[in-house]
């Protein structure tokens, strides 16, 4: 389960350069790993791709959802596959694939970040998630 309390002050400060610059929406993206699902996570969720989902709408749902710059109506749910495949993927590599990235599209002008230099908006921000 992901502690809320650890990752929103995260997703808030990772948000904060973006405070002046308009969003023009938000991309959610739940991943998966190339382990099968337990027959009773499967009876819930489905599939990886199902999980995944599940993943990246709660993200949306509770963690986003205290963002005040958050748009739920220009958000958008996607999922990925695994990065980390071969015969020899230990756990460490399968939980890699256990994310959920957050996107935030914004118009071009970056002009009016505060707190960061263009350079540094590509660089990914990770968030705690227990």
């Amino acid at each position: 389960q992901i502690n809320v309390g650890a990752v929103l002050p995260c997703v808030k400060n990772a948000l904060t350069p973006y405070k002046d610059v308009r969003s023009n929406g938000w991309q959610i993206v739940g991943s998966v790993d190339k382990r099968e699902l337990l027959p009773s996570r499967a009876a819930i969720y489905g599939s990886n791709q199902g999980l995944a989902t599940a993943r990246a709408v709660w993200v949306r749902d509770h963690v986003l959802s205290g963002v005040s710059a958050f748009e739920p109506n220009s958000a958008v749910v996607s999922i990925v596959g695994p990065s980390n495949v071969g015969r020899k993927i230990g756990e460490a590599e399968l939980q890699l694939d256990r994310t959920v990235e957050i996107f935030l599209f914004v118009d071009g002008d970056i002009s009016k970040l505060h707190g960061s230099k263009a350079q540094n908006i590509m660089k990914p921000i990770v968030c705690p998630g227990r």
